[in-house]
């Protein structure tokens, strides 16, 4: 399939280097997973926007990079969210970096916290 999702690429102007990319598509998650979201939609999902996939190059690490792509990320989806149903941002998150995204304000959606996958999402503004 084509066109299903869309990849951004982050690079270092003065040395013209890729630092970092991002790849979105569009998903959702059912409102009865977390209390914080059931009153975002009277359906039985809410739809946002997935980080399918993200990474910064390690050796730009503490640069600020990490908020600037989520920041990017979130204002696309404010964005579209003027134009369709797009309430949150939605990330699978891998064991270790759950508490990098909680950061950034993410939610777990479970508990526990998986070695692999970890649903998160942050309500957009």
């Amino acid at each position: 399939m084509e066109d299903i999702s869309k990849l951004w690429l982050f690079v270092h102007m003065p040395d013209k280097k890729v630092v970092g990319y991002v790849t979105l598509i569009m998903s959702q998650i059912s409102r009865f997973q977390h209390e914080s979201l059931k009153g975002l939609s009277r359906h039985d999902h809410v739809p946002g926007v997935l980080i399918s996939e993200m990474a910064r190059d390690v050796r730009y690490r503490q640069n600020g990079i990490g908020r600037h792509m989520i920041d990017f990320v979130a204002n696309i989806g404010t964005k579209l969210s003027k134009r369709v149903g797009c309430k949150i941002l939605i990330v699978e998150a891998i064991g270790e970096k759950v508490s990098t995204y909680e950061k950034f304000g993410f939610i777990k959606i479970k508990d526990e916290v998986d070695l692999y996958r970890n649903p998160m999402f942050l309500r957009l503004r």
